[in-house]
C-alpha cells in the first residue's frame, strides 16, 4: 500500500474503500421489470451507485444486507404503481442473488454482508431465537459474505434484533467464521451494553465492528472496550463529522439520519478522539427527494460525491493528516474486513482544485441521484471546505480519467427478480 503526494497530487494505491454502502441493488426494478414505466422511478441501483462511487474516487464497496425490491400493485387506486417488499440478505438464496447482482452489475469491485431477518428466527415471541435456522443460514449464506451485519436499533427495513440475543448470535457466527467481523448497528447506551455483554460472556476476542459512531457516549464505550483489550473497531461518517443536530433542524427531512445528527460537543469529541476511530465510511443511502420531503421522511444520506473532498478539506484545515485519512480509507478497511491488500486499484486527486459548493462537486461527479445533505445545508448559509478533484480512478475493469475525458466502465446486465424471488 502506498500514499504519494507530489505537486499537489495525492495518489492512493490501492484506492479508497467504503465499507458501509447501501446501493439499493433491487429497488430500481420490480418482480415484473417495470423499471422506468408508468412514471415509476427507482432509487440508485448498483450500476449507478457504483459508477458514482468510482467517479468520487472509491474503488471498492461493501453492501449492507437491508435490501428491498418493488412489487407491482394491480389496479392501484392511490397512484402508487409499486409497493416496497423487504428483502434482507439473510439466507443462501438471497445471498446467491446478491452475489450474482454484484458480479454482473457493479462497475467497481464490491462485496456484501450477510444479515439476520427477524421474521426467519422468531415465532410468536422475541424471547427465544431459532438457533438452528440461524446456523443453517450462516453456514450456507455466509461463505462469500465478508461480515455479518446485526441491527440492534431500528433502521431502514426494520431488521433489528433485541440486543439480549447479540452474544448468542455473535458466538454462532464466530464459530463458523472466526476471522470475519460482526458489524453492529447500535446507538446510545446500547453500544456499551452490548460490548460489555460480549466481554462478560468471553467473546472479547471476537472481531466486532461498531458502525457509524455518532456521539461521545457511543465512542466512549468503544474506547473503554479497546482499552481493556476487546477486539473492537469502529467507523465514523462524514455527516456525523461535519454536520450538527441544529443543522438538521434547518433542512427538515434532508437531515433525517440513523443515528441522528448530534450536538457540537459530540462532534468535537469525535474529532478529538480520531485515534480511536479505525474507518471513515459513508453510510451512503440514496433516496428520492420526495421521500426525504415526506412525513415522516426516510432515513439516509447521499454523500459519495462530497465525502472525500470534505476529508481533504479537513486535512487542509489541520484536523487530520493525510496519513490518517489514508489509514481510515484504505489500510484499515482492507485489514479489518479481510479485503485484498493489493487489487491493482488506484485513485488520484488534484488538491490544487477547490470547490465553491457541494453542488459544484456533484456536477463534476454527475451523481444521477438526489438529496445531498451538504448541498441543502449550503442553502441555509452553511459552508464547508472541499478540495481535491478526482483526476484518475481504476477498479477492476473500470477506469475514469478526468484529464482525457475518458470513461471505461464494465457493462451491466439487467437482472429480473421474476425467477429469483
Amino acid at each position: 500500500m502506498a500514499l504519494e503526494y507530489e505537486d499537489g497530487i495525492v495518489t492512493m494505491y490501492p484506492g479508497p474503500v467504503d465499507v458501509h454502502a447501501h446501493p439499493r441493488v433491487f429497488d430500481p426494478q420490480t418482480s415484473h421489470d417495470i423499471s422506468g414505466q408508468d412514471g415509476y422511478e427507482g432509487k440508485a441501483g448498483l450500476p449507478i451507485y457504483s459508477e458514482v462511487a468510482l467517479r468520487s474516487g472509491i474503488v471498492l464497496i461493501g453492501a449492507m444486507p437491508n435490501e428491498s425490491y418493488r412489487e407491482i400493485v394491480p389496479n392501484a387506486h392511490d397512484g402508487e404503481a409499486t409497493r416496497l417488499i423487504q428483502f434482507p440478505i439473510s439466507n443462501y438464496e438471497r445471498a446467491r442473488i446478491m452475489g450474482h447482482s454484484i458480479r454482473t452489475q457493479s462497475r467497481i469491485n464490491a462485496t456484501y454482508y450477510l444479515g439476520v431477518d427477524p421474521t426467519e428466527i422468531f415465532d410468536d415471541s422475541v424471547e427465544q431465537i431459532d438457533a438452528q435456522t440461524i446456523l443453517r443460514n450462516f453456514a450456507l449464506g455466509g461463505k462469500d459474505a465478508k461480515a455479518l451485519k446485526l441491527f440492534g436499533n431500528i433502521s431502514t427495513g426494520g431488521n433489528n434484533v433485541p440486543i439480549q440475543h447479540f452474544p448468542q448470535i455473535v458466538g454462532m457466527w464466530h464459530s463458523l467464521y472466526p476471522r470475519k467481523p460482526i458489524i453492529m448497528h447500535l446507538e446510545d447506551e446500547n453500544v456499551g451494553t452490548v460490548l460489555d455483554d460480549l466481554y462478560a460472556q468471553n467473546y472479547g476476542r471476537v472481531p466486532v465492528h461498531v458502525a457509524h459512531v455518532s456521539s461521545r457516549e457511543e465512542l466512549s464505550s468503544v474506547i473503554v472496550a479497546k482499552e481493556r483489550g476487546q477486539n473492537v473497531t469502529c467507523e465514523v461518517t462524514p455527516h456525523h463529522l461535519f454536520t450538527l443536530k441544529n443543522d438538521g433542524a434547518l433542512i427538515g427531512g434532508y437531515g433525517c439520519m440513523k443515528p441522528t445528527l448530534k450536538s457540537l460537543e459530540d462532534v468535537n469529541f469525535l474529532w478529538d478522539n480520531l485515534s480511536y476511530i479505525d474507518i471513515f465510511a459513508s453510510d451512503c443511502a440514496p433516496h428520492k427527494n420526495s421521500e426525504k420531503e415526506a412525513s415522516p421522511p426516510t432515513f439516509g444520506v447521499t454523500n459519495h460525491s462530497t465525502w472525500i473532498p470534505l476529508l481533504f478539506g479537513a486535512v487542509e484545515a489541520g484536523k487530520l493528516s493525510l496519513e490518517q485519512m489514508e489509514a481510515c480509507l484504505v489500510t484499515n478497511p482492507r485489514r479489518i474486513f479481510n479485503l485484498p491488500e493489493n487489487d491493482s486499484s488506484l485513485a488520484a486527486f488534484d488538491l490544487t482544485v477547490r470547490f465553491a459548493s457541494a453542488k459544484e462537486v456533484e456536477q463534476f461527479v454527475a451523481p444521477n441521484y438526489q438529496s445531498n445533505i451538504f448541498q441543502h445545508l449550503e442553502r441555509t448559509g452553511q459552508m464547508f471546505r472541499m478540495i481535491g478533484r478526482l483526476i484518475y480512478a481504476s477498479s477492476g475493469q473500470s477506469v475514469v480519467i478526468y484529464d482525457q475525458n475518458m470513461n471505461t466502465l464494465i457493462p451491466d446486465y439487467k437482472t429480473s427478480l421474476t425467477h429469483l424471488v
